[in-house]
């Protein structure tokens, strides 16, 4: 599929959401995480599901989504659902990447989706996050923009090296994400940088479900 991700806003009563559609067919929705941007994730969600209507939704304090003041979680479960409900899209399966594993439970009861269409991708890695209090540096902005430096490195690190063990390269996983996407995620977490470290404490705290959504290790 050549078609590029579409973004789109949704205002509601509790803020603004972006989200990014691409594709036709039966709607998918999918949460992104914290270590890809939203507009990549969607673009590979395509690519996979050719017959789908793929909208990935960001997170209140990333991208587009960084002036929505929801912070707890399950105050970004609801502003998710709200962008949901507001943009349309009927929810027949629902996704969620990485960190944003935790919020499948929230979300998926609200909008209704039956178990067995939920998928999460990167939750192994994300529940090694969580076992080794992996965090983003300090998110402080400074006036030599080095903190930017150092988020595109920890993002990188994110897809390079062993989840379970961080100071060793991944010998299997994901396809390396390109310049391009890092660019991209780093753009999109470096807008409220202070909130995005804010986001993956909170979503670190809550590991992803074991019994409830199926399972698969990457894009």
């Amino acid at each position: 599929m050549n078609e590029a991700p579409r973004p789109f806003y949704v205002t509601t009563d509790s803020g603004q959401i972006r989200g990014w559609r691409v594709g036709a067919g039966a709607d998918v929705i999918a949460l992104s995480g914290l270590t890809l941007a939203a507009e990549t994730i969607a673009l590979r969600l395509a690519q996979s599901c050719s017959r789908h209507r793929i909208t990935v939704f960001e997170s209140p304090g990333v991208g587009g989504s960084s002036e929505h003041e929801a912070r707890t979680l399950s105050e970004v479960a609801r502003a998710l659902v709200d962008a949901a409900r507001a943009s349309g899209v009927e929810a027949r399966a629902l996704i969620a990447c990485d960190l944003a594993a935790a919020l499948a439970p929230p979300v998926a009861a609200a909008l209704g989706v039956a178990p067995e269409n939920i998928f999460l991708l990167g939750a192994g890695a994300a529940r090694a996050l969580a076992r080794h209090a992996i965090a983003p540096p300090d998110p402080t902005p400074r006036s030599d923009g080095t903190h930017l430096v150092a988020l595109w490195s920890f993002l990188r690190d994110r897809h390079v090296l062993e989840p379970d063990d961080p100071t060793q390269a991944a010998r299997s996983g994901e396809p390396l994400p390109s310049p391009r996407d890092l660019d991209a995620a780093l753009t999109a977490f470096a807008v409220r940088p202070l909130r995005y470290a804010e986001l993956w404490a909170t979503l670190l705290a809550a590991p992803p479900p074991l019994d409830m959504a199926r399972e698969f290790g990457s894009m």
